[in-house]
């Protein structure tokens, strides 16, 4: 599903009839059309996200109105970008709108239909109808997480989901939020929503409700040593922020690209250094399984290289497909670069337990 502008629609349709001769076959197309155009856009791209998760997003920064830390708005035509006076890392998600302009289109897309919907109500049923619409399309998930870009932007807005996780109660909805003084607002409501979780997003314009709202908070952190240092655990894939009975707080680690405006030269390093550390815990097992090992056994580079070798073999004499061995051969490099970093031993305490 595209943005479609209004004299972008007006010329499909002209086509349309220009092209289409059956009355009925061009009623269809043009009532696909403008069905497409007027449902909320979800994704099931997430390579974070270690089970199947469908996620929601929107413009990254303007639909955030108390980020501090990560704040960070692509322009909305393209060609440029703002970064929040008070910003300490980039925001991953308008890094993502930066470079790809149907992201963004997506994201802007979705925050007007949004704005178009008067009431709380009808946000619900537009959310839960283009929902729908995406599960006939992708195949349906259990778990919905609000924002992979954005954040909640206003009151109604917030109750809008509230409402939508209380009509699909098969359906876990989970996010990470600076929208802290709305979620005070609702807080007695959104604690009777069973299958509802949220998650402060660490580095908002006001810590000072944090303790008042007493819900998990997820930190960025630049390494893995100070997670290290307040004892917390790193989710490496959403299943700690999903987890209605997680009530500890938890870290997450900078990584992705950076812009200019706010990378050095040690930023660029921890965020490296970073996605190994991450990469290596959260496929370990996976990988092991795959060559036959143990699930705890760790890897030597020796031991990498010579597997390396044969998984190369495997494709030469037709035994395996080049798509499996390209990810075998990808891990087993990630594998190589973590020994290289020789981590502390002690840092498997902030892997969560089901990765180690």
């Amino acid at each position: 599903m595209f943005l479609l502008e209004n004299i972008i629609f007006e010329e499909v349709v002209n086509h349309i009839f220009e092209t289409e001769d059956n009355e009925e076959m061009r009623k269809n197309a043009i009532e696909k059309i403008m069905t497409e155009s007027r449902v909320l856009t979800f994704s099931n791209e997430n390579t974070k996200v270690g089970k199947r998760v469908t996620t929601f997003s929107l413009p990254a920064g303007w639909t955030c109105p108390y980020a501090k830390d990560c704040k960070m708005m692509a322009d909305r035509e393209g060609g440029g970008y703002k970064v929040g006076d008070e910003a300490k890392f980039m925001c991953y998600a308008a890094w993502m709108e930066i470079q790809y302009e149907a992201v963004r289109n997506n994201r802007w897309h979705n925050y007007d239909l949004l704005k178009e919907a008067k009431t709380v109500q009808d946000k619900i049923d537009l959310i839960l109808n283009s929902l729908d619409s995406h599960f006939r399309e992708n195949g349906r998930t259990d778990s919905v997480r609000i924002h992979e870009s954005g954040d909640f932007y206003n009151g109604e807005y917030l109750q809008a989901w509230m409402g939508a996780a209380e009509r699909r109660p098969d359906i876990e909805f989970y996010a990470y939020t600076k929208s802290l003084p709305y979620i005070l607002q609702y807080k007695e409501h959104i604690d009777k929503i069973p299958n509802f979780k949220l998650n402060i997003s660490a580095g908002s314009l006001h810590p000072e409700l944090e303790d008042e709202l007493d819900l998990p908070t997820g930190t960025v952190f630049n390494t893995p040593e100070e997670a290290l240092a307040v004892g917390q655990l790193v989710d490496l894939d959403d299943s700690i922020a999903r987890d209605k009975k997680n009530k500890d707080d938890f870290a997450m680690l900078v990584h992705g690209m950076q812009t200019k405006a706010l990378d050095t030269p040690e930023i660029t390093k921890n965020r490296r250094r970073n996605e190994i550390f991450m990469k290596y815990h959260k496929y370990k097992h996976t990988l092991n399984n795959s060559l036959g090992l143990d699930k705890n056994h760790e890897i030597t580079n020796i031991e990498a290289k010579e597997f390396s070798e044969d998984i190369k073999n495997l494709v030469k004499n037709k035994k395996t497909t080049k798509g499996k061995a390209k990810t075998l051969l990808f891990l087993l490099r990630n594998v190589v670069s973590y020994n290289n970093y020789r981590f502390n031993k002690d840092l498997i305490s902030i892997v969560p337990p089901n990765f180690r």
